[in-house]
């Protein structure tokens, strides 16, 4: 949204990495392989931070900026955020006749800091924030597992895997006086068993359990278990050259560290909540036919998803509005087709996607959200576009290889929606999303919005104007058409240079719009009225908010950052993306 509004797309970027793979022979029959990989990144959100930036502007009323040189003093750095990880791993696999056995045994590490005086200017009425955090975490694990080739009809695999995850999170919002921690150890345990069936020469059957536990260790001394048995089964049939595949699965994911433990200061009463795991079932049909010179493979897949685990108010089915927590109490429902068509140097992909979830993303951190899972409503997905497909031809000139490439996609889903739900005496109902019971990210506009919608005394003076419907993300942003192009050419049998080239002819407009993060009144609304300056500035300690949209700020009365974003009702979310060249050499060894 920043480079996008206000053209700051500045950015320094770097990383390197390196890798090591060696197999030893250790007898006839074992093959010892010693993996290790470690690499560093940064990032800066800024490229220089804007004139007159200093540390103490985003300090806040008792917590100073971590390592401030001193309050008066001009950061000189902009956001910055370090990242390294690790990963080694040693396995041993051993082959038999009708058989394999592994063994292995790995560690994955990793490490991030931020340093970030002027982190975001978020929305109302937050303001400008500050941030410093640093989080890490090392995952141990050990795993055997063996398949079988002995049945002529069977093939057969099971196996076992322990692992431990400790993960540590310290952060600092000096600007909201807030301190966030989580320190928690999850330790699971993984089992399964499966088999390939082959019935007859035209039909398979493959079926497998998998057993999983995991046990929470907080920090603050809560404990809790999970487990669960996880099925799933496919059968294929094959008839004249074509094949028919139907299959079902049933998933269970443990909560994050993040979700199993988080302490806030600004949160001591927070109480501890033991999560379920989220759970899943995913259905999947498809039919696949040889064509001459080709394939065609048609597939429609549904899943629905429940125990997703969201952040909301302990009592949010009740009048009450506790502290937030999370909570495992979402639901997603998804379902689509895909098409793939391959004839010789054509290939084409396209995949159409209609997905729900209890969470609106906008509203999945404040007092809207709870009441509409109260309700089991479920709003449309705002990261997933219906329709995405892609175009390749591939042919030859010479020793060249050259692949154009078309895609498409339809615009992304955004919008407020014209209602929102809210808790009428701990019942859940449905009203008209106005800047009285939504101010901030509101459709309609009240001439008194301190007070609710009345035709007669307080009517409706204005609206976004759009021609969305009562659920957020019901508008779609402008499609994406994309030419761009692949051109490799062999230097030798080891090494070969590729030239790739995206948004070959420069077309590419946003791909995604979002509520202007300080919308106080209708679009055009550049401040002035009495009764929307005492309204919103209920949310600054009671100062009056005088400034019109889209004008950061942390007092209501001026701008804190030398740019706003307009007064319309939508800004873009992400920026045109301009034509990227790269150029690589690939060596093989």
């Amino acid at each position: 949204a920043e480079a996008a509004t206000y053209g700051l797309a500045l950015a320094d970027r770097a990383t390197w990495s390196v890798a090591g793979n060696a197999h030893l022979r250790s007898g006839a029959r074992d093959d010892v392989e010693i993996l290790a990989l470690a690499g560093e990144a940064t990032y800066d959100q800024y490229g220089t931070p804007f004139g007159g930036q200093t540390y103490g502007a985003f300090d806040g009323a008792q917590t100073a900026f971590p390592g401030e040189p001193s309050p008066g003093a001009p950061v000189l750095t902009p956001t910055r955020i370090r990242g390294a990880y690790a990963i080694e791993k040693i396995e041993d696999l051993r082959t038999y006749d009708q058989s394999y056995a592994r063994l292995r045994l790995y560690r994955s590490q990793y490490g991030a800091q931020t340093n970030a005086p002027f982190f975001d200017d978020l929305s109302f009425p937050n303001g400008v924030i500050s941030y410093a955090g640093r989080q890490s975490g090392v995952l141990t694990g050990f795993g055997f597992d063996v398949k079988t080739f002995a049945a002529e009809r069977h093939r057969t695999a099971y196996g076992i895997e322990l692992r431990r995850q400790t993960s540590s999170l310290d952060q600092s919002v000096p600007t909201l006086d807030e301190r966030l921690t989580s320190d928690p150890v999850l330790t699971s345990a993984l089992a399964y068993l499966s088999d390939e069936w082959t019935v007859s020469p035209s039909f398979t059957v493959q079926g497998a359990l998998r057993a999983k536990a995991t046990h929470v260790s907080r920090s603050d001394g809560g404990r809790y278990g999970i487990a669960a048995l996880d099925p799933h089964v496919a059968a294929v049939y094959r008839f004249g050259g074509n094949a028919l595949r139907l299959t079902f699965d049933h998933t269970t994911v443990a909560p994050k560290p993040l979700e199993t433990e988080r302490h806030s200061s600004t949160e001591v009463d927070a109480p501890f909540v033991p999560l379920a795991p989220e759970r899943g079932d995913s259905y999947e049909l498809s039919f696949e036919r040889q064509v001459r010179g080709g394939a065609l493979r048609l597939t429609f897949f549904a899943k629905a998803e429940r125990d997703r685990i969201d952040v909301l108010p302990a009592d949010f089915r009740s009048a009450g509005a506790g502290i937030g927590v999370p909570q495992s109490v979402g639901s997603l429902l998804a379902n689509g087709a895909e098409i793939a068509f391959t004839r010789g140097p054509l290939s084409v992909v396209a995949t159409s996607v209609h997905a729900r979830s209890s969470s609106a993303s906008q509203f999945a951190l404040n007092d809207l959200n709870a009441p509409a899972i109260a309700a089991n409503h479920l709003f449309p997905v705002g990261y997933i576009p219906d329709l995405s497909a892609t175009a390749t031809y591939r042919f030859h000139i010479g020793k060249l290889t050259i692949a154009p490439s078309l895609s498409y996609e339809t615009g992304y889903p955004y919008g407020n929606g014209r209602s929102v739900w809210v808790s009428e005496n701990g019942v859940p109902q449905r009203v008209l999303n106005d800047n009285h019971v939504n101010p901030g990210y509101n459709y309609y506009f009240l001439r008194d919005p301190s007070q609710p919608y009345d035709p007669a005394t307080n009517p409706i003076t204005g609206s976004l104007g759009t021609p969305e419907g009562d659920d957020p993300n019901t508008l779609r942003s402008t499609p994406l058409l994309l030419v761009s192009l692949h051109v490799e050419h062999p230097l030798s049998s080891r090494t070969s240079l590729a030239l790739d080239v995206a948004n070959l002819f420069g077309t590419a407009t946003p791909t995604q719009l979002q509520s202007n993060p300080y919308l106080i009144g209708p679009p055009g609304y550049a401040g002035g009225d009495a009764a929307y300056a005492a309204w919103y500035g209920q949310k600054l300690a009671g100062k009056p908010y005088t400034l019109g949209n889209g004008i950061p700020t942390n007092d209501g009365q001026s701008a804190i950052v030398p740019w706003q974003y307009g007064t319309g009702g939508y800004v873009p979310a992400s920026f045109p993306e301009a034509r990227s060249i790269s150029l690589s050499l690939r060596m093989s060894f």
